[in-house]
């Protein structure tokens, strides 16, 4: 799979930069990170983040679900990363901050390749910090789900 290198720099200079300043580190005082439904998990686990694949409709309700819980206009972060980074250490990083934001995943060629069995082609990651979840959580009943041209959107996608 990377045979070549995964090409995310036009030179050994940006790349290094990039290893060295652009990617989120963290010792992790676990042995495991498990990944897990959030239906089995417990409310006393340390849940970090909910990862949610998504169709491009379904990002749509989400972001905007984001920002309506949160100040200013830009309420997803969009890393160059590989998709590993963007569910793990973008996500870990975004839940240190006093208003975290969405991460969104699944934009390196690479990662797309090796999901191609478990994704359709029109899917994406959006990894929400436990923080960001738990407020969009508590809005999900009076938020753009609730408005007519969401539940037309709803009723499109289900006939996929």
């Amino acid at each position: 799979m990377l045979e070549y290198g995964e090409r995310r720099h036009c030179s050994a200079e940006l790349a290094r930069d990039w290893i060295l300043h652009g990617l989120p580190r963290y010792d992790i005082p676990y042995e495991y990170v498990l990944f897990k439904p959030l239906s089995r998990t417990e409310s006393a686990e340390n849940i970090r983040s909910v990862i949610f694949p998504v169709s491009p409709m379904e990002l749509a309700g989400l972001f905007v679900l984001a920002g309506s819980v949160m100040t200013g206009t830009d309420p997803v972060q969009v890393p160059q990363g590989a998709d590993c980074n963007t569910i793990t250490a973008f996500a870990y990083a975004q839940a240190d901050l006093d208003a975290p934001r969405a991460v969104m995943g699944m934009l390196g060629v690479d990662g797309r390749e090796v999901m191609k069995k478990r994704f359709r082609d029109d899917i994406l990651t959006l990894t929400l910090p436990k923080p960001l979840f738990d407020r969009m959580e508590e809005e999900a009943d009076d938020c753009v789900f609730q408005i007519p041209s969401w539940k037309r959107l709803v009723k499109t996608i289900r006939k996929r």
